[in-house]
C-alpha cells in the first residue's frame, strides 16, 4: 500500500516475510525448477485476490513453479463500480428518452454518457491506481526506495544460488506494476534470469508498453532482456459483447481508454483494436481469445485467470513443454 508492505490487517507482509521466502527458495533446487511472480489487478479487492492466489496454488506448486504473488489495495474497485452505476441510471434514463425502443442505441448512448458522467471524478482515481502499482519500485527523491525493490534485490539474490529462472506475469493493471518492476529489475541485473512475461488484458498504454517492456525485446535489447512475452487479449468482438457491472456494455478496457485516461480514446495495450500499432518484435507473441480454440477461451477482461486453456498455455511457456498436471476445469471455479 503506497509503495510500502502492508504489515496489518487480514492480509499482511513484513521484510522477515522476503527473508524466509528467499530461503524456501535456495532450499527447494529439486522441488521447484522456476520462480513465477504474479501481479493480480489493482481493481480485486484483497479478498477477491487472496481467493485467486488460495486457488491457483497448487496448480504451479505441483508443476515445479513457485508461485510468488504481489497483492496492491487501491480500494478503487467498489469505489468505480457505484461510480458506474449511477452513471448508467441517468444515462439510461435519458437515452430511453432520445431513443425510444431502439436498443442498439440506447446501448451506445448509454455507454457514451456513461463515459462522460464518469471521466471528471474517476480519472484521478485511475491515476491513483497507476501510483500505487509504481510506488512499491520507486527511489524518492530523497533516495529512499519503496518495499518492493528491496524485496527484488533479496529474491534475486537467492534465485542467482538456486539457478531458478523468473517468470512474471500481470493482469490488468498488473501489467503497469510488472513494467515499474523491470525497471527495477535494471538496477540490479536480472537478464540471465528472466524467462518469460505473460500479461493478460493489460491495461497500460501503447506509450508505456513502449518505455517499459518494447526495450527489452529482440536481440539489440537496451535494457533487461525478456527473451518472451506473450500478450493475450480479446478479440475484438468479445471486448464488445463484454460489460462492466452488466451496466456498460463494453469490456473495462473501454472504458478506461475512453474515459478514464486523460487522453479520449487513449490507444491501451490490451485492446485489440490498437494492435497495429505495434510492430513485430522478436520475442513477442500477440494472442487473442474468441471464446474457442486450445490456446485461450477466455470470453471476458477479468476472465483470463479463471480460464484453464490460458493457465496451462502460460504454463507451457513457463516450462518449455505441456505440463504434466495441468489446471482442471474445476479449480477455476469459485474465485
Amino acid at each position: 500500500d503506497d509503495g510500502y508492505f502492508e504489515e496489518h490487517g487480514d492480509y499482511w507482509t513484513c521484510p522477515n516475510d522476503i527473508t524466509r521466502t528467499a530461503e524456501c527458495i535456495q532450499s527447494s533446487e529439486r522441488e521447484y525448477k522456476h520462480l513465477l511472480i504474479y501481479a493480480h489487478g489493482g481493481l480485486n479487492s484483497p479478498k477477491a485476490s487472496a481467493r485467486r492466489i488460495a486457488a491457483l496454488k497448487e496448480g504451479f506448486k505441483r508443476n515445479g513453479v513457485y508461485p510468488f504473488h504481489i497483492m496492491y489495495d487501491t480500494g478503487l474497485g467498489e469505489e468505480m463500480g457505484d461510480a458506474v452505476s449511477r452513471a448508467f441510471t441517468s444515462a439510461e434514463q435519458r437515452a430511453e428518452g432520445f431513443f425510444g425502443r431502439m436498443k442498439d442505441n440506447i446501448v451506445e448512448q448509454t455507454d457514451t454518457m456513461i463515459e462522460d458522467t464518469l471521466r471528471k471524478p474517476v480519472t484521478p482515481l485511475w491515476d491513483e491506481m497507476k501510483r500505487d502499482a509504481r510506488l512499491p519500485f520507486a527511489i524518492g527523491a530523497d533516495g529512499t526506495a519503496g518495499d518492493g525493490i528491496e524485496a527484488m534485490k533479496t529474491i534475486a539474490l537467492a534465485l542467482k544460488e538456486s539457478g531458478l529462472k523468473i517468470h512474471l506475469a500481470g493482469h490488468s493493471t498488473g501489467g503497469v506494476l510488472i513494467g515499474h518492476l523491470l525497471g527495477a529489475v535494471d538496477q540490479f541485473g536480472w537478464d540471465d534470469l528472466i524467462s518469460t512475461c505473460t500479461l493478460f488484458a493489460p491495461a497500460c498504454t501503447i506509450d508505456f508498453f513502449h518505455e517499459h517492456y518494447s526495450p527489452r525485446l529482440g536481440r539489440n535489447a537496451t535494457k533487461s532482456r525478456l527473451a518472451r512475452l506473450d500478450i493475450y487479449n480479446l478479440s475484438e468482438k468479445a471486448e464488445l459483447a463484454d460489460n462492466v457491472a452488466k451496466m456498460y456494455r463494453k469490456s473495462l478496457l473501454y472504458l478506461v481508454s475512453r474515459a478514464f485516461e486523460r487522453e479520449l480514446d487513449k490507444p491501451l495495450l490490451g485492446m485489440r483494436r490498437y494492435s497495429k500499432l505495434l510492430e513485430p518484435r522478436t520475442g513477442l507473441n500477440l494472442i487473442y481469445s474468441t471464446g474457442r480454440g486450445k490456446v485461450t477461451r477466455a470470453t471476458t477482461h477479468g476472465g483470463f485467470d479463471n480460464d484453464e486453456y490460458t493457465l496451462n498455455s502460460m504454463l507451457t511457456s513457463i516450462l518449455g513443454a505441456p505440463p504434466a498436471q495441468p489446471f482442471r476445469a474445476e479449480e477455476m471455479e469459485g474465485y
